[in-house]
């Protein structure tokens, strides 16, 4: 016999598969999110202090650095969703960057902390898999 309780990873893989996208729920609804404090849409609205934020990286885009301590270094922005949306505004400067881009690829769901920044971005300051 099968189960037939559907897993949330399951049915946004197919509906990812099928459609483009996954409408009904995301890979990270499947995931313990127990340690997170925070939502993408609760810090697009303004929560402060430290943040941890369970999501899904959909996009990483790695530039060099052209001032800072040490010019030419590697640092990205990264695009992060969840079930109540996307986050396009997140930082990882150099030293997080380096330390955390083994888990920082496109498709993996990690738990993520760090800091508001300046200009409502998130600056990363640690990175889990989930």
């Amino acid at each position: 016999p099968s189960k037939l309780d559907d897993s949330p990873d399951w049915i946004a893989g197919i509906e990812e598969s099928l459609i483009g996208i996954s409408l009904t729920c995301t890979k990270v609804d499947g995931r313990d999110k127990g340690s997170a404090n925070c939502t993408c849409k609760e810090f697009r609205d303004g929560k402060d202090g430290y943040i941890l934020i369970a999501a899904q990286v959909n996009n990483v885009n790695e530039i060099k650095t052209k001032t800072g301590k040490n010019p030419g270094q590697k640092m990205a922005f990264v695009i992060l969703s969840d079930t109540t949306g996307a986050l396009d505004n997140v930082v990882a400067f150099p030293e997080a960057w380096e330390e955390y881009k083994g888990l920082l690829v496109a498709g993996n769901l990690v738990l993520v902390g760090g800091e508001k920044g300046k200009d409502n971005s998130l600056i990363l300051k640690k990175v889990w898999q989930i």
